[in-house]
């Protein structure tokens, strides 16, 4: 698989240039490892959260989307993809991306939340194609 450079196409207010990555625990890694070999977007069920995320509440969604083709992250490894985390809050559903990596030594890591633009809350009978929730390139400022 060829590794593409990061590039940037999302214009954020927030310096993105020092992004905070934590390593996903086991049973997070066992799950989103199933889903990056699947390609396409993988529809995963929340108790496979990281358990960091797993304090969000009432999360209702959790999918894996895959990039076509990695992106070189300088001195870390390469994005792989993107997971959006989905919980309801009162009568809305507002959506979370977050950037998946593997790092150097073959483990996974997750850096976010990303907020896109527009389409962060949606009503909760709205009905939303799940693959234009995702930023679909990842939002990080590479100098």
């Amino acid at each position: 698989m060829t590794r593409q450079p990061l590039s940037v196409a999302y214009s954020s207010p927030m310096d993105w240039v020092r992004v905070k990555w934590h390593t996903l625990d086991a049973s997070a890694t066992a799950t989103l490892e199933t889903a990056v070999g699947s390609g396409g977007v993988q529809g995963l069920h929340p108790s496979f959260l990281d358990s960091r995320l797993k304090q969000v509440t009432n999360v209702c969604s959790y999918f894996f989307q895959n990039y076509p083709q990695p992106r070189a992250l300088p001195d870390r490894g390469d994005v792989i993809g993107e997971a959006l985390v989905a919980r309801t809050d009162a009568g809305l559903i507002k959506h979370y991306v977050y950037a998946v990596a593997r790092n150097e030594s073959g483990g996974l890591d997750f850096a976010g939340p990303y907020l896109p633009s527009s389409g962060h809350h949606l009503p909760v009978a709205h009905g939303w194609p799940v693959t234009s929730l995702f930023l679909s390139q990842f939002p990080i400022k590479v100098h």
